[in-house]
């Protein structure tokens, strides 16, 4: 793959908070689209921006587009408001 997302806590709905972990490893920047399934609530990112944002039995599902710069990894934290 050219890009991988590790994922600090379970991607299961369960956290309130969340930092991921986004590797790129091609030799251009990539624009890539993490999915989240957080508690419910408002959510706010240190990095990129928030596509999608809905609730769905106690869950908000969450899309965050960021792009990544060529070989690099970016550190993304998502924080209940």
């Amino acid at each position: 793959m050219s890009f991988d997302a590790a994922y600090q806590t379970a991607n299961d709905g369960s956290a309130a908070s969340q930092r991921v972990d986004i590797t790129n490893r091609l030799n251009k920047p990539l624009k890539v689209t993490i999915p989240l399934y957080m508690a419910g609530g408002n959510y706010t990112v240190s990095k990129g921006s928030i596509t999608q944002n809905y609730a769905s039995d106690g869950k908000q599902y969450l899309e965050v587009q960021i792009t990544i710069p060529a070989n690099s990894t970016e550190i993304m934290n998502v924080e209940k408001k």
